[in-house]
């Protein structure tokens, strides 16, 4: 994300009304954000999760931006 008129700052979060196994943490600095799950993943229960993001910057008018992370969970043989 960037805005000519401000300096880089911004806001991310999550914009879903499903609860998800993820936590953005940050920021950290001015631009760097962290996804870190709250729960194991499993492939067998869900093979793929969609992570809508949003994203307000500083300015004025504040600008905003819409993400759709995807995110695709690999079998992992737990039956060993």
């Amino acid at each position: 994300v960037s805005d000519l008129d401000s300096p880089l700052k911004f806001d991310l979060k999550i914009n879903s009304s499903d609860i998800l196994p993820f936590n953005i943490d940050g920021p950290y600095g001015d631009s760097t954000y962290v996804l870190l799950t709250n729960s194991k993943l499993d492939r067998e229960y869900k093979d793929k999760y969609i992570v809508n993001l949003i994203i307000n910057d500083s300015g004025q008018p504040m600008l905003t931006s819409f993400y759709k992370l995807i995110i695709n969970i690999l079998d992992n043989n737990d039956n060993s």
